[in-house]
């Protein structure tokens, strides 16, 4: 009996990661939290859907964005520890820093347009079921969306009251 149970708990362990299907993202909010030296800081609120049928936890994520095809912002380099549970949406806050070079720039360039694309690539750091505890390090990153080009106007109306 304990021979099927570990032979059905390895291939439950082999099977899992292989058969997974990657979480969608999409942007649900930012908030600004401070301005600084460096930029306008942002908590970004991201709703992450884990499709599969098991929970998933995202330990460490670090990744480029590239914000209207072509402002790179500073890299993201954030350990969230959070579990998405199976089959459900999870919103995570993720910190960012809008450089000061890349607000005004990216308003004048997005002016007419609701949407603003942004494109996230990197690895993650993620473990697959509460219960087996598999872990997978380095998954690749490579998500593409839209971002609402209110919440960047937001955040420059902080500091330049007539931005539009």
């Amino acid at each position: 009996m304990r021979w099927l149970a570990a032979a059905l708990l390895g291939a439950t362990a082999t099977v899992l990661p292989a058969c997974a299907t990657k979480p969608t993202m999409q942007v649900k909010s930012a908030q600004v939290t401070g301005i600084g030296l460096t930029g306008v800081g942002v908590n970004v609120t991201t709703t992450i859907t884990n499709r599969n049928s098991f929970d998933i936890q995202v330990r460490h994520v670090s990744a480029q964005v590239t914000i209207a095809n072509r402002y790179t912002m500073g890299p993201i380099d954030t350990q969230p520890n959070v579990w998405l549970g199976a089959k459900q949406a999870t919103d995570v806050v993720t910190p960012v820093v809008i450089p000061w070079p890349l607000v005004l720039p990216l308003l004048a360039e997005t002016v007419g347009t609701e949407n603003i694309p942004y494109h996230v690539q990197g690895y993650a750091d993620v473990t697959a079921t509460r219960a087996l505890g598999v872990q997978v390090n380095n998954e690749a990153v490579d998500d593409s969306g839209v971002v609402p080009r209110s919440l960047i106007l937001s955040a420059a109306r902080i500091n330049f009251p007539n931005a539009r």
